[in-house]
Parts: C-alpha cells; structure tokens; sequence
C-alpha cells in the first residue's frame, strides 16, 4: 500500500519505538491490584501503546526508568544503531507531571 507523501504540519515520527506521548489516568477507586494511576505511553510511529499501572503516583519516574531500561536491553532492539529506542517523550502541561 503506498503511503501519502506529506503536504503540511508537522511530519510525522517514521522510527518506531523513538518517539512516545505520555498521559496518566487517575482512577477514582483503587484496582483489584491496589493501583489507582496509570501510565499511557503511546508510539507516535505505529501507534502501539504501553500501559504502567501505579500504586502512588510517586512511584511514576521508578517504573518509567524500570520500563526504559527493559525495553533498551530487550534483545530485540540491542545493537539498534540507527537511533536509540525511547529517545523522547512527550506530556501534556498537566499538573500530574508537576510533583
């Protein structure tokens, strides 16, 4: 299937796994797990999405360097040489991201 050439914007991210857009859920009651927040990371290329649940919402930036470190050393990406898998992330200005 050929895919339409791009005319206006912002052109889109065509390396997988590079670039991913972040929000968080939070729940009104606590899962059958305990967690209460959730993390979306979201692949801008292919659009797969990744799911962190948390506990308290200040366990955000250890599972994120958890989940960073995991999939650079999983080995379908090591000797990725091109660019380096989760090379940015991007967040809306909400105030979750604040603390």
């Amino acid at each position: 299937r050929r895919m339409p050439k791009h005319t206006h914007g912002r052109p889109r991210e065509r390396r997988p796994g590079f670039h991913w857009h972040m929000d968080m859920i939070v729940f009104r009651e606590r899962s059958e797990e305990g967690s209460k927040y959730l993390i979306v990371l979201t692949d801008e290329a292919t659009q797969f999405y990744q799911l962190i649940p948390l506990y308290w919402k200040s366990d955000a930036t250890y599972e994120l360097h958890r989940w960073i470190t995991a999939l650079r050393n999983h080995p379908a990406f090591v000797g990725f040489e091109d660019y380096q898998i989760i090379g940015r992330i991007t967040t809306d200005n909400e105030s979750v991201w604040d603390e």
